[in-house]
C-alpha cells in the first residue's frame, strides 16, 4: 500500500493526548526533513491519532474512519435521514474489516438530500502532494443508487470545484468508490491548487430510498484500490454456488435472466463440469446492455493473472464483447467472436493488451442487438499465465471434486491445511485470503500436511499437468 499522507491545517493551537502506542507524526522527523511511514487501512484498530509535532498541523492517513477515538476534521449532517457516526459495520466478511461506520437511513427521498462532511470551524484539508488527488472511500447500500460526489473550496463553502456522478454496482456488501479530484464534471475546476472545505454526497438522484453506509474516506496518490485486492486465479467455476471471486450476477435488461443452473453439455469433452452460468437475453435488449459478473472486492492483473480465460457455450454463434472494469470505473472492451455453437469453448483474453488495467472489478460481456431471445452458457472463469485457449487433455477444476482432494485438517491446536490424493512431486501452493502466497513447495507423497500461520483462502495443486484450483473456508 502507498503512504496516504494528508495535511490538515489549524488556526489555533491543539493539544492531544494519544492513548495506546504513540504514532509519530510521519511527516516530520526530530531533525525536521521529510519522512514517510506506511499506514495500513482498516486494520480494525484506531491509527489517526498522532503526536503533534508543530502548533498547526497533524497528519492522519484518512479523513475519516469511524473507530473509536479516531480524528476526524469532518462534521456530519444528513438531509431527510437518521444517522449514526459509530454504526456497527453491517458486513466484516468482505473488503471492509472495520467495527464502526457512518450510516445513514432514508424511509423517504428527494433530490436533495445528502450526507454532508462539512470541515469544522478553523480547519482546512490541504493535500500532502499534488499527487494526493484520488479521494477513495468504502460504500455499503441494499439498494442500487445514482449519486453524485460534491467538493467545495475552503474559501467560500457555495464554491463548488468538483463534482462527479457514481452508481453502486452490488447491494448489501461493501465496495470502494475512487474519484480524481482534478477530472470534474460539469466544467468544475477540481482540487488542484487548492484546499479542500465541505464533501458532500448527493444521496440518490433517482429518489431511491434505503440504508447507505460510508466508510474510510482517505486522499490517496493512486487510483488503484487500497482496500482487498486478491491475487487470486479463480474467479468462478461454479460447481458450488459462488466459488470463487465472482459473488453475484446481474443484468441490464427488462425480462434478462442470470443464474447458475445445470450444465447443458455436461458430457462435452472439454467441460464436463455440472454447473455453468445461463443467460437469457431477450430481443429487446439493446446492444449495451450486459451480463455483469461481480467480484468480492479486487483482483489484481499482472503475473500471474496475465491473461482472462472463460469458457462459453453460444448457440446462437454470435460474437461477444467482454468489457472489464476497474475500480475507477474505466472500460476495457475485447470482442470475442466464437469459434463453434454446438460445444464447449475456452476464450482467452490477454489483459496486458489493455492499457492502464491494474485491477478488475466487474466484468460486463455484452451481446449485438438482435430481435431473437438468446441464451448462452459460462463456465470456468480463471486468470492464468497461459495464452493457449484449454484443449480437453488441459482442463481444470472438473477432473476430481474439490471436497476428495483438498481437507482442512487442525492438528494439535495449529491450523493446518491436509491435501490428499496426490502424488509425489506434484507442486503445492498456498495463497491467504488476500492472495498472498504463503507456501509454496512439492509434495513427497500422496499427502501433504502444512501448518499456516496466516489463513488460507485458495489452494493450487498441478498434478499430472493439469492446474486445480480450490477455495476453501477460512481455518478457525
Amino acid at each position: 500500500m502507498k503512504n496516504l499522507i494528508l495535511t490538515v491545517v489549524l488556526f489555533f493551537t491543539l493539544n492531544l493526548i494519544c492513548t495506546g502506542e504513540e504514532i509519530v507524526n510521519p511527516l516530520l522527523s526530530e531533525s525536521g526533513k521529510e519522512t514517510s511511514v506506511p499506514l495500513a487501512l482498516n486494520t480494525g484498530a484506531s491509527v489517526a491519532a498522532m503526536k503533534i509535532q508543530s502548533a498547526d498541523q497533524w497528519t492522519s492517513p484518512q479523513l475519516a474512519d469511524f473507530e473509536q477515538g479516531s480524528i476526524t476534521p469532518f462534521e456530519f449532517t444528513f438531509d431527510g435521514a437518521s444517522a449514526e457516526t459509530a454504526k456497527s459495520n453491517p458486513n466484516k466478511a468482505g473488503i471492509n474489516n472495520s467495527t464502526q461506520c457512518l450510516y445513514a437511513n432514508y424511509s423517504g427521498m428527494d433530490w436533495w438530500y445528502k450526507a454532508k462532511l462539512n470541515v469544522k470551524q478553523n480547519y482546512v484539508i490541504v493535500p500532502n502532494t499534488a499527487n494526493h488527488k484520488y479521494l477513495h472511500f468504502l460504500l455499503y447500500r441494499n439498494v442500487i443508487a445514482r449519486s453524485e460526489v460534491q467538493v467545495y473550496d475552503d474559501s467560500n463553502s457555495d464554491t463548488r470545484i468538483y463534482q462527479k456522478q457514481f452508481t453502486n454496482t452490488i447491494t448489501n456488501a461493501w465496495e470502494e468508490v475512487v474519484f480524481d479530484l482534478t477530472a470534474s464534471d460539469a466544467g468544475l475546476p477540481g482540487i488542484e491548487g487548492k484546499m479542500i472545505g465541505n464533501l458532500w454526497i448527493m444521496t440518490s438522484l433517482d429518489y431511491i430510498a434505503g440504508q447507505f453506509y460510508y466508510d474510510s474516506f482517505v486522499l490517496s496518490d493512486s487510483k488503484d484500490p487500497i482496500g482487498l485486492v486478491r491475487n487470486i486465479t479463480n474467479l468462478g467455476d461454479f460447481e458450488n454456488g459462488f466459488s470463487g471471486a465472482i459473488i453475484a450476477l446481474g443484468t441490464q435488461t427488462d425480462g434478462a435472466t442470470a443464474s447458475i443452473e445445470n450444465n447443458p453439455l455436461a458430457t462435452d469433452k472439454l467441460n464436463k463440469t455440472s454447473k455453468a452460468i445461463k443467460y437469457v437475453r431477450p430481443g429487446s435488449a439493446a446492444n449495451w446492455q450486459s451480463l455483469r459478473l461481480f467480484l468480492d472486492g479486487f483482483t489484481g492483473v499482472g503475473s500471474p493473472n496475465k491473461y482472462l480465460h472463460f469458457m462459453m457455450y453460444n448457440p446462437a454463434n454470435q460474437k461477444i464483447s467482454v468489457v472489464i472494469n476497474n475500480v475507477a470505473g474505466d472500460e476495457f472492451i475485447q470482442e470475442v467472436v466464437p469459434v463453434q455453437n454446438t460445444a464447449w469453448a475456452d476464450y482467452v483474453v490477454d489483459l496486458g493488451s489493455f492499457e492502464n488495467l491494474s485491477n478488475i472489478k466487474a466484468i460486463n460481456i455484452r451481446m449485438p442487438e438482435d430481435q431473437n431471445d438468446n441464451t448462452y452458457y459460462f463456465d470456468q472463469i480463471i486468470l492464468s499465465n497461459t495464452s493457449t485457449p484449454h484443449t480437453a487433455s488441459q482442463t481444470s477444476f472438473n477432473a476430481v471434486p474439490a471436497e476428495d482432494v483438498v481437507s482442512p485438517v487442525c492438528s494439535s491446536g495449529k491450523k493446518a491445511v491436509n491435501i490428499t490424493q496426490i502424488e509425489a512431486g506434484n507442486e503445492v501452493k498456498l495463497f491467504d485470503m488476500v492472495g498472498r502466497l504463503i507456501y509454496e513447495g512439492c509434495a513427497s507423497g500422496n499427502q501433504i500436511t502444512i501448518p499456516c500461520l496466516s489463513k488460507v483462502g485458495i489452494i493450487h495443486v498441478i498434478k499430472g499437468g493439469n492446474k486445480y484450483i480450490y477455495r476453501i473456508a477460512v481455518l478457525d
